[in-house]
């Protein structure tokens, strides 16, 4: 079994890979256009991958209230193989630390989460 290690810490053939595509994603306004397109020529490649799986995570919950008309997805429930009650547990935990377009997006189903989206110093959205 393959022990968990962030990805900047991905090895290929003795060299540091993950440190070095991270150093390419954070000097991005830096390179050159080649350098740009040759990256992105890469499949699944991406420049900020964080918020890709927050955006297919909510791809899913959207998938989910469509089919199940309610977004009270169990914690360990999995959605077409993806780990959507983990996503949606992270979403409560991590609630006050959403982004303002975050919150907007998951306004509408934010009873059915189970969560109030209030955070920091802000008052319930009503958007």
């Amino acid at each position: 079994m393959r022990s968990f290690q962030s990805s900047w810490q991905i090895k290929y053939q003795n060299f540091n890979l993950g440190s070095w595509v991270s150093s390419q994603r954070f000097k991005r306004d830096k390179l050159d256009l080649k350098r740009i397109q040759l990256l992105e020529s890469l499949p699944q490649w991406s420049w900020n991958p964080i918020e890709d799986q927050w955006n297919e995570g909510f791809e899913y919950l959207t998938k989910y209230v469509e089919e199940y008309d309610h977004a009270r997805v169990p914690n360990k429930f999995k959605y077409e193989n993806y780990s959507l009650g983990t996503w949606v547990g992270g979403q409560r935990h991590t609630r006050d630390y959403l982004d303002l377009e975050k919150i907007k997006m998951l306004d509408p189903y934010h009873n059915g989460l189970g969560m109030s989206l209030k955070t920091s110093g802000m008052k319930d959205l009503n958007i």
